[in-house]
């Protein structure tokens, strides 16, 4: 699936969380009561725990795509060496855009501007 499938990424996710855990207390309530963990107990809440870990990852994942996203336009304008070279940005540019993007600014900057002595 695309990373930008949110809905279907989360019905993905939800859907067997939702069937796991059905089946988890369907065969708890089928079992007479006991005071050890069967097989199929353990079996069950193993797979609880990899889907929730499936989710995590989603939700790291699309975090980190959609910050990269953000990180890929700013650096596409702040470049100096594509497009019109003389264009310089203004204070209020760089300072609405996120910290780590001043620092790649202020960086570009200082090499762009050593290198051409």
């Amino acid at each position: 699936l695309d990373v930008s499938a949110v809905p279907a990424r989360a019905a993905i996710g939800i859907i067997p969380v939702l069937v796991t855990s059905n089946k988890l207390s369907t065969f708890a309530s089928i079992i007479p009561p006991i005071s050890y963990l069967t097989r199929m107990e353990t079996f069950m809440d193993v797979t609880l725990v990899m889907i929730t870990l499936h989710m995590f990852e989603f939700g790291m994942v699309h975090f980190a795509g959609r910050q990269y996203k953000k990180l890929e336009q700013n650096m596409r304008r702040v470049q100096p060496w594509e497009g019109d070279g003389d264009k310089m940005l203004s204070r209020a540019e760089i300072d609405e855009m996120p910290r780590h993007a001043q620092a790649y600014v202020i960086a570009i900057t200082f090499v762009h501007v050593h290198l051409e002595k």
